[in-house]
């Protein structure tokens, strides 16, 4: 939207990439190489399979040539992986506690958060972030502050209230109570605010244009503008 014209800015961090996995029911899929050959279940047009071609390119694998990507969005992905259809899927949850429940075989082989870390150096990667207007925020000059302090309120929330988060968010989002409380307990649901602005979140924002440069994602790194600034 930015590199259209849209004048956002970036105000933080909400999900990080360690919520993302490659899971299978193939005992012998443990790791990105196992992945050679097989068929992957990924929507293509996603932070996850950017940084699957960039690893992959990393380690002499050409993710689009070497293992044979099935475009699916998540819940797509979860149908395609439970029939048989592919060898294993990039999913976030709730879809991996949904696919658990009807295959107790589905198993989590690879967090994207490992491979980024392999591939960067650096601890963390962004899964989703929260942007604002231009307009917005220069009305609004509090706004990206008390943002970050209402996104951190939501996680000590379900921290501390697990069961009742769990409800919540069955309710809101039309699945079986239960399913977004594996999640939470198992960690694989997990939200990470960060202000954008600080020496440890802006390089890894910032990093994680310059990967989707060089995997075609985008057609140019948006300048530092993007990223707001107090």
């Amino acid at each position: 939207m930015y590199l259209e014209g849209s004048k956002l800015v970036i105000t933080n961090t909400l999900v990080p990439l360690s919520a993302v996995y490659i899971v299978t029911t193939n005992p012998n899929i443990n790791s990105f190489r196992d992945l050679v050959g097989k068929k992957l279940a990924v929507d293509v047009g996603a932070a996850e399979f950017m940084i699957l071609k960039s690893y992959g390119a990393s380690v002499g694998v050409d993710v689009e040539r070497d293992i044979t990507i099935v475009p699916s969005a998540y819940p797509v992905a979860r149908g395609r992986l439970l029939s048989g259809e592919v060898d294993a899927a990039v999913l976030v949850e709730p879809h991996i506690a949904l696919a658990k429940a009807e295959n107790p075989r589905v198993r989590v082989a690879v967090n994207l958060n490992d491979l980024w870390t392999s591939l960067t150096g650096q601890p963390f990667a962004v899964y989703l972030v929260t942007a604002l207007s231009e307009d917005f925020v220069k009305k609004n000059p509090d706004a990206p502050r008390r943002l970050v302090e209402m996104f951190r309120e939501v996680e000590d929330f379900i921290a501390r209230n697990p069961v009742e988060a769990d409800e919540i968010l069955a309710k809101g989002m039309n699945i079986p109570k239960g399913v977004m409380l594996y999640g939470i307990l198992s960690e694989s649901i997990k939200y990470r605010t960060m202000p954008a602005w600080t020496d440890e979140t802006r390089p890894v924002i910032e990093k994680m244009f310059e990967i989707a440069k060089n995997a075609g994602a985008v057609p140019e790194i948006p300048g530092p503008a993007i990223i707001y600034s107090p």
